[in-house]
């Protein structure tokens, strides 16, 4: 997996670019995380961000239409991360259709600042396709373990390193912890 992914991210800004006219869309900013473990899991959830709740407790027809209309996307799975691609497999999901899909993504990742571009996509609303870049912030730094092998003697000898990343001032620091076997 590649740790450089790691973290809990909160989107920042979102653009939608059309192929057909290559309008591109910037007026479009959904509330969204996306956490990436260090051991390989992806959620996401977005919501758009003046999503009207229901009146009451009892969702009427009406708003069940408008919620289910309004910008929504949730899902878990497995990622797999090879240079600058990442491809989700998702195991579960609010939309079926996605449900053991590989939604495939590009990324680059620069400090704390993660960038993803989605390849050629519909929203199920219509048939336009578009490309969505999305702009992430970590907003938290995922501990991972990365075990390493140190020779004592004659001996190989399992060793840990758990790394940490934290954001302080814009910038992350990282801290080493050897944890020797016993």
């Amino acid at each position: 997996m590649s740790r450089e992914i790691s973290g809990v991210w909160q989107l920042r800004s979102y653009s939608r670019r059309y192929l057909d006219t290559g309008e591109i869309r910037n007026d479009m900013l959904p509330h969204a995380y996306i956490l990436y473990t260090p051991g390989g899991y992806v959620m996401s959830l977005t919501v758009e961000a003046d999503r009207e709740p229901p009146a009451g407790s009892v969702v009427t027809d009406q708003e069940c239409i408008r919620l289910f209309r309004s910008i929504m996307s949730a899902y878990i799975g497995t990622y797999t991360a090879e240079g600058n691609q990442v491809t989700h497999a998702v195991e579960l999901s609010w939309n079926e259709s996605w449900t053991g899909a590989r939604l495939v993504r590009y990324f680059s990742v620069e400090g704390d600042t993660l960038t993803i571009e989605t390849t050629p996509r519909t929203s199920g609303t219509d048939t336009r396709e578009f490309i969505n870049t999305l702009t992430w912030q970590r907003v938290e730094a995922l501990q991972g373990h990365i075990p390493l092998l140190c020779e004592e003697g004659n001996a190989l000898q399992s060793t840990f390193v758990t790394i940490l990343r934290t954001p302080v001032l814009g910038r992350g620091v990282a801290a080493l912890e050897y944890i020797l076997p016993e």
